[in-house]
């Protein structure tokens, strides 16, 4: 198997089936029935035998399979998604380059689930002509995080046909997609009953791993009083070897494994053995270099082995039998018992293990070794060092997750991650947050010292206020840390991120010229970094300044520019949206069929591109053009579409033109009451959110609507109160 990534390789291969593990046939054969359904769940605690049974099923499927092992990381539904491609990837070499591009534009959390699920269904019923499993083992360690377990929700809704999802959990799945589809008999579910072990199934393991030769009466008391409970049962056979009462292990605690697992297993191992044991125990992956390095000597890959074949809890997980894992209890015994028994070479071991990864480039594991370890000073530079790329990829909830797990004292100690902290706390959503810890970093630095800091946490901290709405302080704080940057040697690309952020503010205020000056500002600035996404992006927003300032000529002069940047850079996302601005230029020259062809272009880039934002927009450009052709049946659809999409995205903003267009359309076919509910609706929430030139350009709609009706006197006032509003 292939993957891009290596951080993601051991979680994309299928696990190495067991020497003593047994088929289940009654079990896999109900998976196999069951392909034709969309998805099938198998929940149970841990010690059920899930991926064993997923094992036996994948090798026995005639179509690809997909494996990825669920872990704390994939909590970040980017590196979720991420690594998902990795898995399809392993059979399908070269998939997956739209749903990464998507995952590099990522922007707002809310969003990006349906974007990114979008992407990849569409682009695995597009490019992938073969029907394919995709096995997604231990989505408990995801469950706690609303946007993973929204993204797989949504990609097992928007499954194509040639797609069969398998998912396993030691809980409850808790997606609420599948309460849907089990209405459509869509999903097949196994739970804790179907999984335990039956008395005959007892008596073939036992037989098979360690030569018990139980008869069916035996056997069946067994299995009653484990609950066919695996983990019981094994443990069970180290007590029956020695002659003793099987009773001894039934209805076992999590402490009481531990207990049993010490007495019955560990101890009775010899030492070396024992000490391989806990030291290898540091690695969640364990391979013949990683542990030789870890351990300081030699020959682990054969004790590797020959734990496997004393059923000592090891599993190989690759096909080339060099790689393994210990079952997840028996990693946690082994850890909780190196730690009691001495804590300095736990610490020693965790910190090796991390700086064995670092040079390997295991970010995540690296900087998970040195929290584990304590070695927050190592664990803090690292994530100084890695963090903004990590921020870069959209992964903002595996860099605060890392930042969190760092003592306060380390966190406010370094000015570089209170920025890391605050873009990524802003990115999720936790603006005041953010804008709290830069004013408290602020209060602690010199201005003339600390003259990058302080630009860069006041360039965020306008960030955080402009999206809560306080316009004035954010244009302080950016004009502030703009005064700075000119003061000093700044580079092109923190100058140029400053210009858009003031440009952005004041074009949400309508001051179009002033944020047009900004804007050229920041393009000159990125043009001399020749940075063609940053440029189209601000040719993109020049664009939309000359359109609502009608300079059209010039309008398209930066729409085409913002296209061709886009079509370099393969942005397809962010060329839709720069169609539904084109679409309205050849709209208001009069070219109809080429402003629907343009924008429909654009509608179905966006489709295949997920980009559920940009597609509203171009829902409600298209009824723009329908209304002005008087198809006003088509154009109150296109709008009701959009304006859907936009509730569901959460895009205020289009809500607000949605429903403008919608009263506007009423008004011409006469219904002039409907009108004007919806007209003022979108005025009050325009000046809600500080959109006073919007809410003007709304009101005009009102004084037609009065001056129809014969009410001069009131059409008169509201046309003129407007005029006063746009000189």
């Amino acid at each position: 198997m292939v993957t891009s990534n290596p951080e993601f390789v051991t979680k994309c291969i299928i696990p190495k089936r067991g020497e003593h593990v047994i088929a289940r046939r009654r079990l896999i054969d109900l998976l196999l029935r069951h392909v034709d359904k969309r998805v099938q769940a198998l929940s149970a605690p841990a010690g059920y035998g899930k991926t064993t049974l997923l094992i036996d099923f994948a090798s026995e499927l005639e179509v690809p399979v997909c494996w990825y092992s669920l872990d704390p990381a994939d909590r970040d539904s980017n590196v979720l998604i991420e690594g998902i491609v990795n898995s399809i990837r392993g059979n399908f070499p070269g998939f997956g380059q739209a749903t990464l591009e998507r995952l590099a534009l990522t922007g707002d959390p809310s969003q990006s689930s349906r974007a990114l699920a979008g992407t990849l269904t569409g682009e695995i019923n597009e490019t992938i002509p073969d029907f394919l499993v995709l096995v997604l083992d231990d989505y408990h360690n995801v469950q706690d995080s609303p946007s993973s377990r929204d993204l797989l929700d949504l990609i097992i809704e928007r499954a194509p046909e040639n797609l069969h999802v398998v998912i396993s959990s030691r809980a409850a799945i808790d997606l609420p997609v599948l309460n849907r589809l089990k209405l459509q008999n869509e999903v097949s579910s196994l739970n804790m009953a179907d999984l335990a072990f039956n008395s005959g199934e007892v008596r073939d393991l036992l037989d098979k791993s360690h030569g018990l030769n139980l008869n069916e009466k035996e056997a069946g008391e067994l299995a009653a009083k484990t609950e066919g409970w695996i983990v019981g049962i094994l443990l069970s056979s180290y007590v029956l070897h020695g002659n003793k009462s099987s009773d001894q292990v039934f209805g076992l605690s999590h402490e009481d494994v531990f207990r049993y697992l010490g007495g019955e297993v560990y101890l009775k191992q010899p030492t070396e053995i024992r000490e391989f044991l806990l030291g290898s125990s540091t690695l969640e992956t364990m391979d013949q270099e990683t542990c030789d390095a870890l351990l300081g000597q030699s020959g682990s890959l054969a004790m590797l082995r020959d734990l496997e074949k004393r059923s000592l809890f090891v599993q190989c997980i690759d096909g080339s039998g060099a790689s393994f894992r210990y079952h997840a209890l028996f990693r946690e015994f082994l850890q909780r018992t190196l730690l009691v028994e001495n804590r300095s070479l736990f610490v020693s071991l965790h910190s090796s293990a991390a700086k064995l990864a670092e040079r390997a480039g295991l970010w995540q594991d690296a900087i998970q070794h040195y929290l584990t370890a304590n070695n927050f000073t190592e664990a803090k530079s690292l994530v100084v060092r890695v963090g903004p790329e990590y921020i870069k990829s959209g992964k903002w909830t595996t860099v605060t997750r890392w930042i969190e797990a760092l003592p306060e004292p380390e966190r406010s100690s370094s000015t570089d991650l209170t920025i890391l902290f605050s873009q990524s706390l802003i990115h999720l959503g936790e603006n005041g947050r953010a804008a709290g810890l830069l004013t408290q970093a602020l209060s602690r630095s010199t201005a003339e010292a600390d003259w990058l800091f302080r630009s860069k946490a006041l360039s965020w901290r306008s960030a955080a206020l402009r999206i809560t709405g306080h316009f004035k302080e954010a244009a302080s704080d950016i004009e502030e840390a703009l005064a700075i940057l000119n003061s000093h040697e700044s580079t092109p690309d923190i100058l140029g991120d400053a210009y858009r952020r003031l440009g952005t503010i004041c074009a949400e205020q309508g001051q179009f010229q002033v944020a047009l000056s900004h804007f050229e500002r920041a393009l000159d600035l990125y043009s001399s970094l020749l940075d063609v996404g940053q440029m189209a992006d601000i040719h993109n927003s020049v664009g939309i300044l000359y359109k609502r300032l009608g300079k059209l000529d010039e309008a398209s002069v930066h729409f085409e520019k913002a296209r061709g940047g886009w079509l370099e850079t393969k942005n397809y996302g962010a060329l839709a949206a720069t169609l539904a601005n084109v679409g309205y230029i050849y709209q208001r020259v009069g070219q109809f069929s080429l402003a629907i062809d343009t924008i429909d272009s654009g509608i179905e880039k966006a489709r295949a591109t997920g980009y559920r934002r940009v597609e509203a927009c171009l829902l409600i450009a298209r009824a723009e053009v329908l209304r002005d052709l008087d198809r006003y049946d088509e154009a109150l659809d296109s709008y009701n579409m959009g304006l859907d999409i936009a509730r569901e995205v959460g895009e205020s903003y289009y809500v607000i033109w949605a429903k403008a267009g919608l009263g506007e359309t009423y008004r011409l076919t006469g219904d002039c009451d409907r009108a004007e509910i919806l007209i003022k609706e979108a005025i009050s929430q325009a000046n809600s959110q500080g959109q006073g030139y919007d809410s003007a350009i709304f009101a005009t709609q009102l004084g037609i609507i009065e001056y129809e009706r014969g009410h001069l006197a009131d059409a008169e006032r509201i046309l003129g109160e407007v005029c006063s509003r746009l000189e």
